[in-house]
C-alpha cells in the first residue's frame, strides 16, 4: 500500500498567514495538511540555519510516530517556501517534493528585500515605503484594507524571519532540489514577476513544474486556492514512484555588508 500524502505547509510569516488559509482549506479534504509555524525571537538575530534545524527537530519526531509515512510533500511561500528549499536541499531523503509559491530563481528576493532596497535608495519614512508596498503587493485598496495591510507588512517586518535590513542583503545560490519541484507564481506580481519564475527553468529536472496564474499579485494564493490547489493535486498524482534521493549539502546565505 502507497504511503498517504502528507503535506507540511511551512509559515515563518505569522501576521501574514491567513492569506495561506484559504489554500489551505481546497487541499485539506484530500489529504493531511499540516502547518508549521516558525516564530522569530525578536532578542535573536535571524537564522536560516536555525529554522532549517527547527523544521528538521518537528520533521523527524512527526515521521518517527508513523507507521506509513517515510517522507513529506513540503510547501510555502515567499520566506516560507525558501526555507523549505533549504530544508530539501539539507534533508532530500525526508522531502517528497517540494512546492514554492512566490519564489524566485534568485531565492533571496523578498517582500523584505524591496523594502529594505526601497529605504536604502530614498529618504522616504517607513508607513510611506510601506504603503507603497501594499500597492506593489495588493493592487489599489479601499481605505480600511489599505490601513489593515499596512499593518500587517509592519507586524511582519518584526516579528517575521527575515533575511535582510537596511543594513545588509542577503544572497542564496539558486537551483533546484533534488526532490520534485512545483514552482507558482502570478503574472501580475510587480516582485516575483514572470522572468524571475521562469528563470527556474534553467534549473529544472524532468520532475518540475512551473505555473503562473494570470493575476492576484503576490498573495495570489488567497485570491485563486481552487485553481492553485488543483495544481497541487495533480502535481502530487503524477509524481514519479521511484524517485530516489541522497543527500547534499546545502548553501546558506552569505552576508553583504
Amino acid at each position: 500500500m502507497a504511503a498517504p500524502t502528507i503535506v507540511l505547509w511551512i509559515c515563518t510569516s505569522p501576521s501574514l498567514k491567513r492569506f495561506n488559509q484559504p489554500l489551505l482549506k481546497q487541499l485539506s479534504p484530500h489529504h493531511t495538511v499540516l502547518e508549521w509555524e516558525y516564530c522569530q525571537d525578536v532578542d535573536r538575530g535571524a537564522s536560516l540555519e536555525e529554522a532549517v534545524e527547527t523544521l528538521h527537530s518537528f520533521v523527524r519526531r512527526f515521521l518517527q510516530t508513523q507507521t506509513q509515512p517515510r517522507y513529506l510533500h513540503l510547501a510555502g511561500h515567499g520566506t516560507s517556501g525558501l526555507v523549505g528549499l533549504l530544508y530539501a536541499r539539507t534533508y532530500p531523503q525526508w522531502v517528497r517534493s517540494l512546492a514554492l509559491l512566490g519564489v524566485g530563481a534568485q531565492p533571496n528576493l523578498t517582500w523584505h528585500s524591496h523594502y529594505y532596497l526601497r529605504r536604502q535608495l530614498t529618504h522616504w519614512s517607513r508607513p510611506v515605503i510601506l504603503s507603497q508596498m501594499v500597492h506593489s503587493l495588493f493592487g489599489e485598496q479601499s481605505f480600511s484594507n489599505h490601513r489593515c495591510l499596512r499593518q500587517r507588512l509592519q507586524q511582519d517586518l518584526e516579528t517575521a524571519l527575515t533575511l535582510h535590513s537596511v543594513w545588509r542583503a542577503e544572497t542564496l545560490a539558486p537551483g533546484s532540489p533534488p526532490a520534485p519541484l512545483l514552482v507558482l507564481g502570478s503574472a501580475d506580481d510587480h516582485l516575483i514577476g514572470p522572468h524571475h519564475l521562469h528563470a527556474w527553468e534553467s534549473h529544472f529536472k524532468p520532475t518540475d513544474r512551473l505555473w503562473i496564474a494570470p493575476q492576484g499579485r503576490h498573495f495570489f494564493q488567497a485570491q485563486f486556492p481552487t485553481s492553485i490547489a488543483q495544481q497541487l493535486l495533480c502535481f502530487w498524482r503524477n509524481l514519479p514512484q521511484d524517485t530516489t534521493l541522497t543527500p547534499t549539502a546545502a548553501t546558506f546565505p552569505s552576508r553583504q555588508v
